[in-house]
């Protein structure tokens, strides 16, 4: 469940978009 999770969370920002990821950056 925890690896699912893990990916749910991990793919948020490439659906948020460039500016999401600018943000973890």
């Amino acid at each position: 469940m925890n690896f699912k999770r893990h990916t749910v969370t991990a793919a948020l920002p490439y659906a948020n978009g460039p500016v999401h990821i600018g943000h973890l950056a």
